[in-house]
């Protein structure tokens, strides 16, 4: 099972044919690229690495500019992201493995570096598990 990385907007309410109101979520979840694929044979497990939104990358000319406000991506992250053929670091990395899913379903879907992932991987119906990081508060 593959996921996929958004971000919460918010909260709103649908209503079914019969008139009942139900409280949905409502999740932002655009196409996902494929930074990185690990094979079975190599460790042990597939998995695949995607990244999500995008950084700000360093200054082309440093003067006459005020102090840096906030992190910028590394030549590193840029490096990396530049293997899948994007020209942007990615905001957020994860990864997720691809054979751990419950019903451990032996059809492994094969993805390589550069492809994209989005919601059409969902059907309708398809129970998912999301897990949130939420702010601090404290």
């Amino acid at each position: 099972m593959i996921g996929i990385i958004g971000k919460k907007l918010g909260m709103t309410q649908v209503f079914n044919d019969q008139g009942q109101q139900i409280p949905v979520t409502v999740v932002e979840a655009p196409p996902n690229p494929v930074l990185g694929v690990t094979d079975k044979q190599k460790s042990g497990f597939a998995s695949v690495q995607l990244g999500y939104g995008q950084q700000r990358t360093a200054r082309e000319s440093k003067k006459g500019e005020g102090k840096p406000r906030g992190r910028r991506a590394t030549r590193a992250e840029l490096g990396h992201a530049k293997k899948a053929g994007l020209g942007y670091a990615p905001r957020v990395l994860r990864s997720f493995r691809l054979d751990d899913a419950p019903g451990k379903n032996p059809e492994i879907p094969s993805y390589k570096v550069g492809d994209v992932v989005n919601v059409g991987v969902f059907a309708p119906g398809d129970q998912v598990k999301v897990t949130g990081t939420s702010k601090g508060r404290g």
